[in-house]
């Protein structure tokens, strides 16, 4: 008659056993892991403001002209994309969107190229 594993004679069936101790190193190594990733997300963020550039501001709504309005110019969306700032006449003009500026046959472009 074969053993089964319900059976109370014989030795018990050979199951892979976890160590404890093991398992305690993995929890602490994993809580140690954590830790220093907040660590670090802390200290990246330890001025809790948003850093932003004016270039990306051409970038974020050009999509949305190219899918509306079929252009990669900014024309459509300039005063969306100038942020409330005036549209510069002639460059180097302070606190104006310095971003967008006119092109071959006055058109207003990004002065950041779509691709780099």
């Amino acid at each position: 008659m074969t053993q089964g594993i319900g059976s109370s004679s014989g030795s018990p069936p050979a199951v892979a056993q976890i160590q404890p101790h093991s398992t305690l190193r993995n929890r602490r190594d994993l809580r140690i892991g954590v830790i220093i990733a907040l660590l670090c997300f802390l200290v990246y963020n330890a001025n809790f403001r948003s850093i932003s550039a004016a270039d990306t501001y051409g970038a974020r709504y050009l999509p949305f002209g190219i899918w509306r309005y079929h252009t990669v110019q900014i024309d459509p969306i300039a005063t969306v994309a100038a942020q409330g700032r005036a549209i510069a006449k002639r460059p180097g003009r302070t606190n104006s969107a310095f971003w967008i500026v006119r092109g071959r046959g006055g058109r207003m472009v990004s002065l950041y190229p779509l691709l780099h």
